[in-house]
């Protein structure tokens, strides 16, 4: 069963890239100390988190690098993509990114409520 600490972390990291989203869609206003701070945050782990956790893998440290190694190759892939497409912005390569990382962390939750399966 997801611990408590997991969902936490999880809609915490999705709220961190909301808000890191609505901030360069400049629809609220943050000093850019505290969007390179969220970013820092949200990039390297954010986009893998949700996918990685499903893996439950034995090792704490090993669950943390492959989930920035998953996040930075999904951060690259979708701004490589959107480069060779023409379609180079901001607010939609990270709103590609939280649309990831949202479906990660609800495929593991729905696997774990509706299959019965322990995320």
């Amino acid at each position: 069963m997801m611990t408590r600490m997991e969902g936490v972390l999880s809609l915490a990291l999705l709220l961190i890239g909301g808000v890191l989203l609505a901030a360069v869609s400049d629809l609220i206003s943050l000093p850019g100390w505290l969007r390179t701070c969220l970013t820092i945050v949200f990039v390297p782990y954010g986009p893998g988190h949700g996918w990685v956790k499903a893996l439950k893998l034995p090792q704490p440290w090993l669950e943390f690098a492959l989930t920035v190694a998953v996040s930075l190759a999904l951060t690259l892939g979708v701004a490589m993509a959107m480069v060779n497409l023409d379609m180079w912005t901001v607010p939609g390569g990270l709103a590609l990114l939280l649309s990831i990382s949202t479906l990660g962390v609800f495929a593991r939750r729905w696997r774990a409520s509706v299959v019965g399966v322990e995320p």
